[in-house]
C-alpha cells in the first residue's frame, strides 16, 4: 500500500460520465450516461504487508492520504478522492 488513492482504486465503484444528447450539433435537453470504468464488484480487500513499518513510513509522508483513507474506511466504509481529473468513489468497502 502506497497511497490512499491506490486503496480507493482497489475497491472503487463504477465511474460514470453524463453527457448532453445532441442532434445536429444542438442540445436536445436530454442526457445520457456512459460507464467509463466498470469498477470492482467484490469490495473485500485483503492487504498482506509483512513489514508494517513500511506502511507507517508511507503514512508519515507529507500529503499522503493513506492514513486518512484507512480510518475513513474503518469508520464509514465510504471512500472518495476529490480530484478534478481522476475522481473515484468506493462505497460499502468496510
Amino acid at each position: 500500500m502506497s497511497s490512499g488513492e491506490g486503496l480507493i482504486w482497489a475497491v472503487r465503484d463504477p465511474i460514470e460520465k453524463t453527457d448532453p444528447v445532441k442532434e445536429k450539433g444542438r442540445h436536445t435537453g436530454a442526457y445520457e450516461t456512459t460507464i467509463i470504468d466498470q469498477g470492482v464488484t467484490d469490495k473485500r480487500l485483503l492487504v498482506y504487508e509483512p513489514e508494517f513499518a513500511s506502511v507507517l513510513r508511507v503514512m508519515s509522508r507529507d500529503s499522503n492520504t493513506l492514513s486518512t483513507q484507512i480510518r475513513q474506511a474503518w469508520d464509514s466504509g465510504t471512500l472518495r478522492t476529490m480530484t478534478k481529473n481522476n475522481p473515484a468513489v468506493a462505497t460499502g468497502a468496510h
